[in-house]
């Protein structure tokens, strides 16, 4: 038997359960999903089924390949039917609503500023770029085409190894620590 303290933390277990945001989510979905049924069979029955019907001479492939077997009949063309109306079904939710939603989204997200960069990338970049303008004064521009261009003075060469190479190991030290272990 419970105690009232089980039953109470059984109530605040349900309750963060029901109030967490994936279960409300679900449930806005699955009603919605209900009511879009309606949009789909409306779809479905008032434009693809006739179609087909102009096309084949029936609105489905229930009688195709029908055959009976010892008294049982068999119809492999309602497999057929279901099959092709799954496929033209997903195919208008894809072309009519998730393509839409998707060039929607893509919009409202290019029209956002750029995220942030976290503090210590941030950090990273400043002492990169501070270091590039000690060795090569001038623009970065000019810094990273100087870098990409092999450098044929030893002492430059060198100059350049000792300020880049710390940056390059603490770069894929920052990127090894942010991988999945």
């Amino acid at each position: 038997m419970m105690t009232m303290d089980g039953e109470g933390n059984m109530f605040k277990g349900f309750k963060e359960f029901i109030t967490r945001g994936n279960v409300i989510e679900l449930a806005v979905g699955v009603i919605i999903g209900g009511l879009f049924n309606a949009i789909v069979t409306a779809l479905v029955n008032g434009i693809i089924n006739p179609i087909i019907a102009a096309l084949f001479g029936q609105p489905n492939f229930d009688s195709v390949l029908a055959f009976t077997l010892n008294g049982s009949q068999i119809r492999v063309g309602v497999v057929i039917t279901a099959i092709v109306n799954f496929l033209l079904t997903a195919a208008a939710l894809y072309f009519l609503i998730v393509l839409p939603f998707n060039r929607l989204n893509a919009r409202r997200l290019a029209n956002q500023p750029a995220p942030e960069p976290e503090a210590d990338v941030a950090l990273l970049t400043e002492i990169r770029d501070l270091m590039r303008e000690q060795v090569y004064p001038g623009s970065l521009a000019e810094a990273d085409q100087a870098v990409a261009e092999p450098v044929a003075d030893p002492v430059t060469r060198s100059m350049t190894a000792t300020i880049l190479d710390p940056l390059k190991k603490a770069g894929s030290r920052l990127r090894r620590s942010d991988s999945p272990q």
